[in-house]
């Protein structure tokens, strides 16, 4: 895929305050990292040791690297996987080393293709670049969407079902799978788009999750393993007006969801607090974000990278889209 050139932008660094403020003011400063061309859906992030974004596409089942404290952040293809349309889950399975979920997705009907579900790594431990191998096919999933690892599993992932409303379980090294978890709020609702449960993470001993059709973000408690703990009762956390995407949860679990059809970024705080802390239905500045990730230096613990699709599913005003994007927002100072 052509790239085109970023606007001129400041480097990370000069996106953060000479010091925090004492209480955050709304919305939050945003910086742009990089956008891409005219018709490009940007999916999902995650964040590397090193500070280097992995950027999946809706639009082609790629996988780029882009370094967001660079003047000059072109991104570089890591990986063009085959037989596929689209890049949906992240995660870091071990250190450095991430697992992908990928398939064919119709966007005109937000449905995936059953029976081309798929599950890789990139490995970027070694010094001969990125090892890029295939997992395994999970062949009963209908549209394998977010992606958490489980942490008292080794190479154990989670993954939603936005369509058949449930969470897989991956064992990346026997490469052996099932359903570990399925209750009818991650079920997608009788109405256009039929998602359900989408955005993944989890945070100490909780799965949390967001639904898109519902508006609504869950939270259950999990074994060491990765399922549900008997007798573990779904809880409610947050509400929203309509259609949640993706979000990243910080230490103190919050969440920061993005609401993509609505064009912001919004937190969601453990006792059902909320705010949009970024964007608005009118603006561009995070139009159709459909995923986020926190940094991990010591420069951006605190900055948030939120990743969109232009708006193409919901053009801001009704008219206007653009290429997708790569947001920095600075979130220092801000809590509930």
């Amino acid at each position: 895929m052509m790239l085109t050139q970023a606007l001129p932008l400041l480097s990370l660094s000069h996106l953060l305050f000479a010091t925090a403020l004492a209480a955050a003011k709304l919305p939050l400063p945003t910086k742009l990292i990089y956008q891409f061309p005219n018709v490009t859906w940007l999916e999902n992030i995650a964040v590397r040791s090193n500070g280097q974004l992995l950027v999946g596409f809706g639009t082609e089942a790629a996988l780029y690297s882009v370094d967001p404290d660079s003047n000059n952040p072109n991104p570089t293809l890591v990986y063009a996987f085959p037989n596929a349309t689209a890049v949906f889950g992240i995660s870091e399975v071990y250190p450095d080393v991430f697992a992908l979920a990928l398939g064919n997705f119709t966007w005109q009907k937000e449905a995936g293709v059953w029976h081309t579900w798929s599950v890789w790594t990139v490995d970027f431990t070694g010094d001969d670049g990125p090892e890029v191998s295939k997992v395994a096919d999970i062949g009963e999933a209908l549209w394998l969407n977010g992606m958490a690892t489980v942490p008292g599993a080794p190479g154990n992932v989670l993954m939603s079902d936005s369509s058949l409303g449930a969470l897989w379980k991956l064992d990346i090294n026997t490469r052996k799978y099932e359903i570990a978890i399925e209750r009818p709020e991650m079920a997608p609702l009788n109405f256009h788009p039929f998602i359900g449960i989408n955005g993944l993470r989890i945070l100490r001993d909780h799965a949390y999750f967001l639904t898109s059709n519902s508006a609504s973000a869950y939270r259950i408690k999990l074994s060491s393993k990765g399922y549900a703990l008997p007798g573990a009762k779904l809880e409610r956390i947050g509400q929203y007006s309509f259609g949640l995407d993706d979000f990243a949860i910080d230490s103190h679990g919050t969440l920061w969801a993005c609401t993509n059809l609505n064009h912001t970024v919004a937190a969601f705080g453990t006792s059902g607090e909320f705010a949009t802390v970024a964007g608005s239905s009118t603006e561009m500045t995070v139009a159709g974000d459909t995923s986020a990730a926190f940094g991990r230096g010591r420069k951006d613990k605190q900055v948030l990278y939120v990743v969109t699709s232009g708006a193409w599913s919901k053009p801001v005003n009704g008219t206007m889209t653009e290429g997708g994007k790569i947001v920095a927002v600075d979130t220092r100072g801000f809590r509930f």
